[in-house]
């Protein structure tokens, strides 16, 4: 619906409805409609992300996996947070200031270090065993997810 909503502000915008005779429409949105419109793309992707995350969760919980499996859909949930996040990485790199994505770069080194001592941590208990791969990769997604959603805010401005 909300793809639908934009689709019909943009048409609208482009062919000056609402404008004096003779006024011309612009051929590209204003900054502010940009801007706006950017955010909703933004918010179409992590709904996206949310639902698809959802159905995995669901299936992590519900479905008769074998452990084969709910390893392998563990790694599949947190490659859709990872790959979350790489695109509001390049997004956010794109829309910074190079001094403040610098300084974005260092936290998100110190957060990667943190993770991935998490992710350790939690699975040390099951080092070996066939849940292993279960437990580091439900950990690392669950990391994951919480900081997409900090750089979403972040593009959210």
């Amino acid at each position: 619906m909300k793809k639908y909503i934009l689709v019909l502000l943009l048409l609208l915008l482009m062919t000056g409805c609402g404008r004096t005779a003779g006024e011309a429409a612009p051929l590209t949105p204003t900054p502010t409609q940009a801007v706006t419109a950017e955010k909703n793309i933004y918010d179409d992707y992590i709904a996206d992300i949310e639902a698809r995350s959802d159905a995995m969760k669901k299936s992590l919980a519900e479905d008769d996996l074998t452990q084969f499996d709910l390893n392998m859909k563990s790694k599949e949930l947190y490659d859709l947070w990872d790959g979350a996040l790489n695109y509001l990485w390049g997004e956010l790199k794109n829309a910074m200031p190079a001094d403040e994505f610098a300084t974005l770069t260092e936290e998100q080194l110190l957060w990667i270090e943190t993770k991935e001592q998490a992710v350790q941590a939690a699975g040390a208990p099951y080092e070996g065993g066939s849940i292993y791969a279960l437990i580091v990769n439900d950990e690392a997604a669950r990391i994951t997810q919480a900081r997409v959603y900090e750089l979403y805010e972040l593009l959210k401005g």
